[in-house]
């Protein structure tokens, strides 16, 4: 009787070699950020490096291979490289060692390839798949196969000044819509903004209703921000007696509702 043997451990080592040779591209998850005496020519130097590995095979991709913004300040860049900590990277391989069992490689190779194939079908209005690599208040960075995209914090949710960390996280794999397009500077701006629900497109508050709102924020001239829900503001006459402070839970009056302007104004009627 015939039978299959189990293999517990792939061999990786062919794939490795095939990009080597023929510079194809490959994509491994990310297992580390380490510190490495590399040779640049006929000079070593310490480089920071981002890991890959699978099975009995390990990658190191020197810093300024890594494909991301090199800073001056070396924790910068670690921190940078951290955020890639468990994600997917696509690379090309440059140099093989099987017998110290590692392999040296570059990220931005992949990029390029990668980028200089998609770059030309780019056009405003396509839905592409990003996975997000690096989350700021104001903007992810994501990535479209090679192509480095700008997903600012107002393109994430209907709801004014959002905080960008606290929706994406880097990994995160969803559709985009793009919305910008610069093919001479290659730059991209995408959106998801069609794809999470607009709560002015079927408001449920009438005028005259109260509602319960947490305050948000203060401006001397016009008065005090309560939010009812992600996306939906009413701005209130300030107190004429006692005070309150942001995050203060509150019930509101709504007097006005301008669906055209999307805006809500209304009186602070108590504090929760």
């Amino acid at each position: 009787m015939e039978t299959t043997k189990r293999v517990f451990v792939k061999d990786v080592w062919p794939e490795v070699y095939a990009s080597y040779q023929s510079r194809g591209i490959l994509q491994w998850p990310v297992t580390g950020v380490e510190q490495h005496t590399l040779k640049n020519g006929d000079i070593e130097e310490d480089v920071l490096c981002l890991i890959v590995s699978r099975e009995d095979s390990k990658g190191m991709i020197p810093l300024h291979e890594t494909g991301i913004t090199v800073d001056e300040k070396q924790h910068v860049n670690r921190s940078r490289l951290a955020a890639l900590l468990g994600q997917p990277v696509s690379f090309v391989v440059t140099y093989v060692s099987q017998r110290e069992g590692f392999f040296t490689a570059s990220r931005s190779m992949a990029m390029k390839k990668m980028a200089a194939n998609i770059w030309p079908s780019l056009k405003e209005g396509q839905v592409r798949t990003a996975i997000a690599r690096r989350v700021k208040f104001h903007e992810a960075e994501v990535e479209i196969n090679g192509v480095i995209a700008s997903l600012p914090s107002s393109e994430l949710t209907h709801a004014k000044l959002t905080d960008a960390r606290k929706i994406v996280k880097p990994g995160d794999v969803f559709d985009v819509k793009i919305i910008g397009v610069d093919h001479d500077n290659q730059k991209l701006v995408v959106s998801i903004k069609d794809f999470v629900p607009d709560p002015w497109a079927d408001v449920k508050y009438v005028e005259g209703g109260i509602y319960a709102g947490v305050v948000t924020g203060f401006t001397p001239r016009y008065g005090i921000f309560v939010n009812l829900e992600p996306g939906v503001d009413v701005l209130c006459w300030p107190l004429k007696f006692g005070e309150v402070k942001k995050g203060d839970g509150v019930k509101v009056v709504v007097d006005r509702i301008d669906m055209e302007k999307r805006r809500m104004s209304g009186k602070v009627r108590s504090v929760v």
